[in-house]
């Protein structure tokens, strides 16, 4: 990569035709430019210009330079152009649960793609805990307590509460619990985050005011849709609540055993803690970002 940067000079010369206006074009003094050139010819053993007090052309040389050095040069150029416009524009990959992409993430979205059409958002729906930069994303979204230390966490959600639900048609053909110990005798949907895990997420409830672990024997188990399967009435589970409120509000979902909700931390947006984040990347930080 010998006298690259010098190269890079004299193609602004040949292009210019003058060492005045190519120093001005790239911000630099006219001796230092011809300074440059000179120490290219002297490395090379060759002269590049004829010069005059007057004017510049190119010597035989400098035609055989210009020709070998050009395209290569304006290749070079190109890929930068693309690699600025992909940090301007470009795609953002996005790993969160379905809670977040539902809750916060379409819907604070919208107005920024709607507004900024170059910008692309690729969401992958995983409720596993992901190391996003091995696996190639951009952005995280888990609970507070959830981030790993070593990125950078930005909130984007209240506390989120986790309520018992099931459907109406369900209740009636199976009587609400009313303590916790009733749950064995109902049918319930279970999740589990990973095939290759033997076990089922615990619910966390508030029994007594206190915080108790329940492990519930789950007839149904999926690794999402705990609300749609509530909604087809295969029995009770742990959603969160805001997933559920337009359910709630028509009668689709009825909330059982109110007092046992729990109250989790606020979902946080996570990214690798470096400098020189993609324009899109902060667009969309500022597009999810609580209030």
């Amino acid at each position: 990569m010998r006298h690259f940067n010098d190269i890079y000079l004299f193609l602004h010369v040949a292009r210019c035709g003058s060492f005045t206006a190519a120093a001005q074009q790239l911000g630099l003094s006219k001796s230092a430019l011809s300074q440059s050139i000179g120490s290219l010819e002297q490395a090379l053993g060759i002269r590049l210009f004829n010069r005059s007090t007057r004017s510049i052309a190119l010597t035989a040389a400098g035609e055989r330079l210009l020709a070998a050095s050009a395209a290569p040069f304006a290749a070079i150029e190109a890929g930068l152009d693309r690699l600025r416009e992909d940090s301007d524009g470009g795609l953002v990959r996005i790993n969160a649960p379905q809670l977040a992409c539902d809750w916060i993430l379409l819907p604070k979205l919208q107005p920024l793609l709607a507004a900024t059409p170059h910008i692309r958002v690729e969401i992958t729906v995983d409720n596993r805990f992901v190391d996003i930069v091995g696996e190639g994303y951009d952005l995280g979204v888990r609970l507070g307590d959830d981030v790993a230390k070593d990125m950078v966490a930005l909130r984007i959600s209240p506390p989120l509460t986790m309520t018992l639900v099931a459907s109406p048609q369900y209740l009636r053909d199976n009587p609400p619990p009313q303590t916790v110990d009733d749950l064995q005798h109902h049918r319930l949907i279970g999740l589990r985050l990973r095939h290759d895990d033997g076990t089922l997420l615990p619910w966390e409830l508030t029994v007594d005011g206190e915080r108790r672990e329940y492990r519930p024997a789950a007839q149904v188990v999926v690794n999402q849709g705990r609300k749609q399967a509530a909604l087809a009435h295969l029995g009770i589970t742990q959603v969160s609540l805001p997933l559920v409120a337009d359910e709630l509000a028509h009668g689709a979902l009825v909330e059982v055993l109110p007092a046992c909700a729990v109250q989790y931390p606020p979902l946080y947006a996570y990214y690798p803690n470096r400098k020189g984040h993609a324009s899109a990347l902060l667009q969309v930080l500022a597009a999810i970002r609580e209030g």
